[in-house]
């Protein structure tokens, strides 16, 4: 099968391997990136006389199966873990066309933003997904997210005032469980 000309828009050919991969071993309706990241990594140490060097590549993609398909999204994940390494890796949402269409109809920004702004890398045939214009969730949310923040950032803080106090008073053990969870709640 023919990848689609967008996959040459990254000029990786690990990635071109990896979409003919999955599109080889499950025929899917729609491959589409929405975030690629690229990591360099440069080490040294008196002890070696060799500098090393590396880049990781990561991308995100939406893989969207056929109704009908006999391949369900568990498959498409085994498939990328074969695919994913150190230095490329593959983080994939995978859903059948009809859970994409409804989320869309039903105005899920994630769907409708991807569609529309995510770097189709395999389409062979069009598939008819209905756009909704709909407007970032941050502004509706806004207030409640504050809430939440305020919240559990409140509640951080009470931990790490309970560590302080406990590492003052000779309970190691219990200012680093107080610790623990002042990073876990901010």
């Amino acid at each position: 099968m023919a990848i689609s000309t967008y996959c040459s828009i990254f000029n990786d050919e690990v990635l071109d391997g990896a979409i003919d991969m999955i599109v080889s071993q499950t025929n899917p309706a729609i491959i589409i990136c929405y975030g690629v990241r690229t990591r360099n990594a440069s080490s040294w140490s008196c002890f070696s006389t060799v500098e090393k060097s590396s880049e990781a590549r990561a991308y995100d993609l939406l893989i969207v199966i056929h109704d009908d398909a006999r391949t369900n999204d568990l498959a498409v994940h085994n498939i990328i873990e074969q695919i994913n390494k150190d230095d490329f890796r593959i983080t994939a949402v995978v859903h059948n066309i009809r859970g994409v269409q409804e989320a869309m109809r039903n105005g899920s920004f994630f769907f409708n933003h991807v569609y529309a702004e995510g770097k189709k890398l395999y389409c062979p045939n069009p598939v008819h997904f209905s756009l909704c214009k709909i407007e970032r969730p941050e502004k509706d949310r806004a207030p409640a997210i504050e809430a939440q923040w305020n919240k559990w950032f409140g509640l951080s803080k009470k931990f790490l005032n309970g560590a302080s106090y406990y590492l003052e008073n000779g309970c190691a053990d219990l200012a680093s469980f107080m610790l623990h969870q002042a990073v876990e709640h901010a």
